[in-house]
């Protein structure tokens, strides 16, 4: 009689087990990251959505906006309404996605009024510095003025400090 019961209960202790063993590593995956480091992909990019949601909000109808890359154009597009280009989209048409298109000259576009807003972010800062270098160039030619920023809290060592992920500029056509 003994021999009858152990087995189903050996395998709901095993199962239970298994199921412990999954929960923890689990569960560190879904929380947002505490490091300086932020990959797209990985949970997503932090702060995209809620700039996004701002741009939806306040941005005035039709306004159009330069991002770094395609990641971020693509988010900010889709949560805010507005036509979002990237910066780090080739010109040549066999090195890019057919979705995307090119800015070729970003200096133009801002100084013609064609974007109303620039996108810095730190997804794009660590992938790509030269084109977000450009970014901070045009926002600093044109005067930007930073309109919103989405920050994270980022582990310091000793204490927790507030890290921007996203900031969007507001520039005038020249």
């Amino acid at each position: 009689r003994l021999r009858a019961v152990a087995p189903p209960a050996a395998a709901g202790v095993l199962a239970i087990g298994i199921a412990a063993s999954l929960a923890v590593p689990s569960w560190q995956r879904v929380q947002p990251s505490t490091s300086g480091t932020f990959l797209a992909g990985t949970g997503g990019v932090p702060g995209g959505r809620e700039a996004g949601v701002w741009l939806r909000d306040h941005a005035p109808a039709g306004s159009q906006l330069l991002a770094v890359g395609p990641s971020m154009s693509n988010i900010l597009q889709f949560y805010g309404g507005h036509r979002a280009y990237a910066l780090s989209v080739s010109a040549n048409p066999r090195d890019r996605n057919p979705a995307y298109a090119p800015v070729p000259n970003a200096d133009l576009w801002v100084r013609t009024g064609r974007v109303q807003y620039l996108v810095w972010d730190s997804y794009s800062q660590a992938r790509t510095p030269f084109f977000t270098d450009k970014v901070v160039q045009l926002v600093h030619k044109y005067h930007g003025v930073a309109v919103f920023t989405a920050t994270v809290d980022v582990d310091g060592g000793d204490s927790t400090v507030r890290k921007p992920v996203v900031i969007v500029y507001q520039v005038w056509a020249a």
